[in-house]
């Protein structure tokens, strides 16, 4: 009888055991990460289903930062652990499980006529004390906010660098076309100064000036066409994708930003300590060291266990109750409980560095950006415009020469080259406070 009870106590045991199921890795592949695209159709499904679709015509910085920020590893990493602290949430939550024990004894010696055998059959049951369970919840809980804070601060910042060097590249498109223009300029002024020089009505030592603005131009020319290069090659390491997958979207479109004027200040500060992910990360951190300090007090309660059983005392039934008081602390847990305070403490102080550093960033970040606006504001082509113009009216009626308008033209196109940079520095400028000032515009898992 006593083997068939074993058995049964057995196969209930056996009854809530798991089984592991292997999961081996796929291979790494250079060719699928050469065939990456931004605009694939699984992408751009993706990108729909969360209603962040790019609209019709050019992408812009914000669509490549989705796309790539959807495409990543990183993103399905920080989304495995969100789900793995989920995981830990709900082993937070249970309870301690039940046991059974059982003692036998066999009296060999002092026959009275009863049973030589005696069975204890007892359960085991632990009562909680102190708020241990709902500690443990309040930290796994405190981990679950940690590790979506975690994920969408890489986000961000993922964000932010794309953003950073698409619209740089986008600036240099627009800067490069204006320095084009102003090339082909000086050409016409080098022509026609090479003419008069030869008529004998130009001096050698301003000719030699003409071809040195020529070929300054050139060089200038050249060096954006190089940091166009540099830019689409940072872009596409920021996205994660060959740049293969940059040149197939064409040009970029930056959207025509400009900076906030001074009361905007507040509203921009405020935003800031509420939006962005990188502080909500220090919160979360200290949100776990509140819940680590509430776990060490909570520990510093015994439990209480309980064993309700059955004794057959050789041949006579008995109740039994055992009551336990295990992990008796004397010392009141005080030394964890001291070290969680001070761990708390740190965390505080975590939060406090982290929000004086988005207000710096973001101050800094608003006076950069209307920085740019007084100097784009100060330019104004407008004058040497009006000066062309009148030069132009002034050789048709042959007074002057067309070598004085073409220079006309040349410091013209100087002036519209400045304006263009000035205009996507402050494109740039509006756009990094907005991201400093923590717009996130990454759809969500």
């Amino acid at each position: 009888m006593a083997d068939r009870r074993g058995a049964a106590l057995l196969l209930l045991a056996l009854m809530g055991c798991a089984h592991y199921t292997p999961r081996p890795l796929d291979a790494p592949s250079a060719a699928a990460w050469e065939a990456a695209r931004l605009d694939a159709p699984a992408v751009l499904a993706a990108l729909d289903s969360v209603g962040a679709a790019p609209a019709a015509g050019p992408w812009r910085g914000v669509d490549v930062a989705r796309a790539a920020w959807l495409r990543s590893p990183a993103r399905r990493r920080a989304d495995a652990e969100v789900e793995a602290a989920g995981a830990a949430l709900r082993t937070a939550g249970a309870r301690p499980t039940p046991g059974i024990a059982t003692e036998s004894e066999f009296a060999f010696s002092g026959r009275d006529g009863s049973s030589r055998w005696g069975l204890a059959l007892t359960g085991l049951f632990r009562v909680e004390l102190g708020g241990k369970r709902g500690a443990r919840l309040a930290r796994a809980e405190a981990a679950v906010l940690s590790a979506v804070a975690r994920g969408r601060a890489e986000g961000w910042e993922l964000e932010g660098s794309v953003r950073r060097e698409a619209r740089a590249l986008a600036a240099l498109e627009g800067a490069a076309a204006a320095a084009q223009a102003l090339r082909g300029a000086l050409d016409s002024v080098r022509d026609l100064a090479e003419a008069r020089y030869a008529d004998g009505a130009l001096g050698g030592i301003e000719l030699a000036r003409l071809h040195a603005d020529r070929a300054t131009a050139g060089q200038e020319e050249a060096r954006l066409t190089r940091m166009r290069a540099e830019h689409r090659a940072a872009l596409a390491a920021a996205a994660g994708v060959p740049e293969e997958a940059l040149l197939a979207l064409g040009p970029l479109l930056t959207d025509a930003s400009r900076c906030p004027d001074d009361a905007a200040r507040p509203a921009l500060l405020a935003g800031a300590l509420e939006r962005r992910w990188d502080l909500r990360v220090a919160l979360a951190a200290y949100q776990e060291a509140e819940a680590d300090l509430r776990g060490q007090v909570a520990r510093s309660w015994p439990d209480l266990d309980l064993g309700p059983g059955l004794f057959f005392d050789h041949g006579v039934g008995k109740w039994t109750l055992v009551l336990g008081l295990p992990d008796l602390l004397l010392h009141g847990n005080r030394g964890p409980i001291g070290e969680a305070i001070a761990a708390r403490a740190v965390a505080a102080a975590r939060v406090e560095e982290a929000s004086a550093r988005v207000l710096t960033e973001v101050d800094a970040a608003l006076g950069a950006c209307r920085a740019v606006a007084r100097e784009r504001a100060a330019l104004d082509p407008a004058p040497a415009a009006a000066r062309l113009a009148a030069l132009e009216a002034a050789w048709r009626r042959g007074e002057i020469g067309r070598l004085e308008v073409a220079l006309a033209r040349a410091d013209l196109a100087r002036l519209e080259q400045q304006a263009v940079e000035l205009e996507g520095a402050e494109a740039g400028a509006a756009d990094e406070l907005a991201w400093r000032a923590g717009a996130d515009a990454l759809p969500e898992r």
